[in-house]
């Protein structure tokens, strides 16, 4: 009862509160997104397609938390090891299928300008590769052990959104800086993957 209570006077102070400030409690978005990815080392770098979404709940109108998960799609990458490294001392080359999932939540502050709302995130949580599996059973004897698949990351970035009417708005830049941690024998030495994001798409408040 006291529990039921207590979620029932909090509902009533968030609206009271949007009514107050004439501001959005939160928000639904859905976008396109494009992953610049840096293996590290020998292997390649990789330009990712995909999308995803994200919701906001806003408290004081502008301080927001945010959860938000993104899938890239498999696509094939080939790879170099030369005779001599330190990966792969015998040399090995080959293509190997990678993909991306991310689920990241965090604090996100957005500036309410009348039309144009600049808002900036700072996220952690996981990401989820089949990259580092998939050269390692393509190249045997390059790597002691099977590589980890799933890693912390951290994001850093920002964008716009540019309302089109009350609810809806157009979000036609975010950027971010995306940090992943795969920790295997394909990234000793260099376990810092330094990433770029960019993101567009839609968003929807309420």
């Amino acid at each position: 009862m006291i529990i039921r209570k207590t979620v029932l006077v909090g509902l009533i102070l968030l609206v009271s509160a949007k009514a107050t400030l004439g501001q959005h409690l939160g928000e639904l978005a859905g976008n396109y997104s494009y992953m610049h990815y840096e293996p590290v080392d020998n292997l390649p770098t990789a330009n990712m397609n995909g999308g995803g979404g994200s919701a906001v709940f806003y408290f004081a109108g502008f301080f927001g938390l945010k959860a938000e998960a993104e899938g890239y799609a498999s696509q094939s990458i080939n790879f170099n090891f030369p005779p001599g490294s330190i990966r792969c001392p015998s040399g090995c080359a080959g293509t190997a299928q990678a993909n991306l999932f991310t689920g990241n939540f965090g604090p996100q502050i957005k500036i309410r300008i009348k039309r144009v709302q600049p808002f900036f995130e700072g996220l952690v949580g996981g990401s989820h590769t089949n990259f580092y599996q998939n050269v390692h059973k393509n190249c045997s004897g390059c790597a002691f052990g099977s590589p980890g698949d799933w890693a912390l990351d951290v994001v850093l970035g920002g964008g716009v959104d540019i309302k089109v009417t009350s609810h809806l708005a157009i979000r036609p830049i975010e950027v971010d800086y995306y940090l992943t941690r795969f920790i295997n024998n394909f990234t000793t030495g260099n376990n810092n993957q330094n990433n770029f994001r960019y993101q567009a798409g839609l968003v929807f408040e309420f």
